[in-house]
């Protein structure tokens, strides 16, 4: 931080700097510098990430994405609903027939 402060402005010689851009590391003052995704950025440097942000290659869409989601969704469904089933297949038949709560501690 030191260094920065005897720096002068690449932009403006006569300006001290105050930030050094941490992308081409080159000291700035307060007009050359602002703040880009919580850092501080210079405008050639943000005009650069701009402009390579609109090359940025096109997400690739599956037209099929939406039927392998539809399946999914049902195979997890299913699942659940099998699990449920066997968990009340699992019962012991006597919960059934009402014999658990004849013997319950809280007879009043």
């Amino acid at each position: 931080m030191s260094a920065t402060l005897h720096q002068h402005c690449l932009n403006h010689p006569e300006r001290e700097a105050v930030a050094k851009c941490p992308t081409c590391a080159r000291p700035f003052c307060r007009e050359c510098i602002t703040e880009h995704d919580f850092r501080m950025i210079c405008a050639n440097c943000l005009a650069e990430f701009k402009g390579d942000k609109g090359k940025a290659r096109p997400k690739l869409r599956l037209p099929v994405m939406p039927m392998i989601q539809v399946v999914a969704g049902i195979a997890i469904l299913w699942t659940v609903f099998y699990q449920i089933g066997e968990i009340l297949v699992n019962i012991p038949v006597t919960f059934h027939e009402g014999k658990v709560w004849e013997n319950s501690m809280f007879d009043f």
